[in-house]
């Protein structure tokens, strides 16, 4: 997979945490909203790009129902970011229960992803040993990540320009 790098935002990410709290503040500010912006599109790209299941008789949530964007509660604990949003599939985190098995394997407590009815979306995106991989999350980022500085860009300066009028009006 290829990698985007975009010059200048550490920059811009430095001068944003210098600013005061209505720009850069607790709840992420500018920054959080052009991270959204750029996830909705991958997102919404990764539901067009996710395989429907064609049967008529197939009722209730599909895969694509599914892909969701969250944003990460703690971001500086991978790679020390301000924000950071993740698109995946959703999953409940559930917690392994205290039996025997368990307790021999020392996992009592711990929690695991439950992908439930949608667990399958792994064999899809990666492939198995008989099935080739028809991936859709890396596809919808790989067709987009030309566009993400672009909107992420964008985004901020909006966002700055905003929080700076509001300041200004106070």
């Amino acid at each position: 997979m290829a990698s985007v790098k975009i010059e200048g935002l550490d920059q811009i990410v430095a001068n944003l945490r210098a600013l005061p709290a209505a720009i850069a503040g607790k709840g992420g500010g500018p920054i959080r909203q052009a991270l959204f912006q750029a996830a909705k599109l991958i997102r919404d790209d990764a539901r067009a790009r996710a395989p429907v299941d064609a049967r008529s008789d197939r009722v209730g949530p599909h895969l694509r129902d599914q892909i969701i964007m969250k944003r990460d509660p703690n971001p500086r604990a991978v790679d020390n970011a301000a924000e950071r949003y993740i698109v995946t599939v959703k999953y409940k985190a559930k917690k392994y229960t205290n039996n025997r098995k368990n307790r021999r394997r020392g996992l009592v407590g711990q929690s695991y992803q439950n992908f439930g009815d949608f667990y399958y979306w792994r064999f899809i995106e990666f492939g198995t040993s008989k099935m080739p991989a028809r991936s859709f999350l890396r596809a919808a980022f790989e067709a987009n990540k030309a566009a993400l500085p672009n909107i992420t860009r964008d985004a901020l300066a909006t966002g700055i320009a905003k929080a700076v009028q509001k300041m200004a009006r106070t």
